[in-house]
């Protein structure tokens, strides 16, 4: 079948659509890749004019260099293109080319005639009218499993719960957002800093479909004794990539533009909610063999991203059940951490998409809870849902908090942390990746603290102190030991001896229930390594 021909029966096909329905609202959409960026309005010595500073002060701070891919596209090229009466949607400057709009495809031969397209693609059909409606800080309520799960009350605790932090959320509307209690404070504090939507082409986000609601409960709600998200007081930009209508190739390129858009605004993480694998035309359906991080151009952006210094977190897919079973798009990129899912227990959820990618890296890169987590529903009540798209934010707002504690580390040096913090790093599965993370591990491993360094003082914790009928310690290791516990009285006579396991994890809690039958008065207590001793004082009353 000739090309020509191709497009003459697709041609066919829109019309028909057409004239059944009657309700058509926007024509077509093809990418137009480019060969290069020549006559260009912008030039890399002079990078101020198309990235803001905090996007310059990333790429600073982590040695990325201002290369041809931040340049934004030729206008020349661009002009060209609506000078032929194409209707011009949008340009990506990381994969140089643009998405156009037309229900004439003689314009598209046309086009590939001239000497500055690489290629053509048709990746969305005519769109049609519908109507779219859709003891810690932190009482943590019915999020505290999947909080504590990934020990991220530890940051909390220490004071890194998102400030300064900004996180953009690609999904595909936030439907009823703004009147829900997860989010007072980030409505009143003003810290939606941008609302972008590259389906519609406008900034109404908050219709559509409530999925990117349900994601950022879970990512930054903070309604205490209820629900508190993972990264609470960061900063968020908003950004609707994704029809939920359809399921066509032009989401792709939404997403890519999207991501651009959070990149020049100086984002430090993303959050990828969203997959792709299967389409409304089978001829954009994706094999298995696609999953290599650079076949599809979600993919490609999304690798794009995390070169660019930002941290991509991105859900694992829901394929576990199927036949087909394995991580769709962009799951499979490069340089990003891809987010599977556990129960509530930290046992694989067999709705979780498997690795590992094509190329066999591991995928996904670690796990969270994705199955009965709790979010924010549209009736302002809590409720469970299953699914990576759950599991990633817990993810994307934990790793924000880490950053926020670690600034000088560059997105990298965070994902390596966090999988090696993780609880099978030594022997990786394609269902679980590298296991569940210990964000208090994670952070002790940047900071390059070993479990016997006793001269930090949140290494170790009494509480409370005074107390009356029992005390707890916490102990924050990154290795696996024994550490003999002695409680001396103010004489120093042995009261309490015992050996007590740590864990690879990085936060164990002890209670001490013996201290109930202890008199009234002054006491201390040792902790003791085979290279140092910690001691505290503390009173019985």
């Amino acid at each position: 079948m000739t090309m020509n021909f191709k497009k003459l029966i697709l041609s066919i096909m829109f019309v028909t659509i057409y004239l059944l329905l009657s309700a058509q609202d926007e024509p077509p959409a093809y990418w137009i890749g480019f060969t290069d960026k020549l006559n260009n309005d912008y030039s890399i010595d002079f990078p101020e004019d198309f990235l803001s500073q905090r996007a310059l002060d990333r790429r600073s701070n982590q040695g990325i260099e201002i290369d041809s891919t931040d340049l934004p596209v030729s206008s020349f090229y661009t002009d060209s293109l609506t000078s032929l009466g194409l209707s011009l949607r949008y340009t990506s400057k990381w994969l140089n080319g643009a998405v156009v709009l037309t229900h004439d495809t003689d314009l598209i031969d046309t086009i590939e005639s001239y000497g500055f397209v690489r290629n053509s693609e048709f990746i969305r059909m005519a769109v049609i009218t519908k109507s779219s409606q859709e003891d810690n800080f932190f009482d943590y309520g019915f999020a505290n499993n999947q909080i504590t799960m990934l020990n991220g009350h530890i940051l909390h605790n220490q004071g890194y719960r998102g400030e300064g932090m900004m996180i953009a959320v690609l999904d595909g509307g936030f439907y009823d957002m703004t009147g829900l209690s997860s989010f007072q404070y980030i409505f009143s504090e003003n810290r939606i800093l941008a609302t972008e939507d590259f389906v519609d082409m406008d900034n109404q986000v908050f219709s559509h479909s409530s999925h990117g609601k349900s994601v950022m409960s879970i990512l930054a709600g903070e309604d205490e004794g209820q629900l508190v998200g993972a990264a609470p007081r960061a900063e968020f930009l908003l950004i609707r990539t994704e029809d939920g209508a359809t399921e066509q190739r032009i989401e792709e390129y939404n997403w890519a533009r999207g991501a651009e858009f959070a990149d020049s605004m100086g984002v430090d993480v993303i959050n990828v909610s969203l997959g792709y694998r299967e389409f409304d035309l089978e001829q954009w359906n994706y094999s298995t063999a696609d999953t290599d991080g650079q076949t599809a151009p979600i993919s490609r952006a999304a690798s794009l991203a995390g070169q660019k210094g930002i941290l991509v977190s991105i859900s694992a897919g829901n394929n576990g059940n199927d036949p087909n079973p394995y991580i769709g798009m962009p799951a499979d990129a490069d340089s990003v951490i891809t987010v599977g899912a556990t129960d509530s227990l930290g046992h694989y959820s067999a709705l979780s998409s498997i690795g590992y990618s094509a190329d066999g890296r591991v995928k996904p890169n670690v796990v969270a809870q994705g199955q009965d987590t709790y979010y924010q529903t549209n009736s302002n009540s809590i409720s469970q849902g299953s699914g990576t798209s759950f599991s990633s934010p817990l993810i994307a707002g934990m790793a924000a908090c880490l950053w926020q504690a670690n600034p000088q580390m560059s997105n990298m040096e965070i994902i390596n942390a966090i999988e090696q913090s993780a609880n099978y790093y030594d022997t990786p599965t394609d269902t679980m990746g590298y296991g569940i993370p210990d964000f208090g591990a994670a952070n002790l491993i940047l900071k390059k603290i070993q479990y016997n360094d006793f001269q930090s003082e949140q290494l170790v914790k009494l509480y409370p102190n005074p107390t009356a009928n029992d005390l707890t310690i916490d102990f924050y290791s990154v290795d696996t030991q024994e550490v003999k516990l002695n409680v001396y009285s103010s004489r120093g006579r042995l009261i309490i001896s015992k050996d007590m396991a740590v864990k690879r994890s990085s936060y164990n809690r002890f209670p001490l229930p013996e201290i109930a039958a202890l008199s009234r008065g002054m006491y201390i207590l040792h902790l003791q390594t085979e290279t140092r001793r910690y001691s505290e004082k503390f009173v019985k009353h």
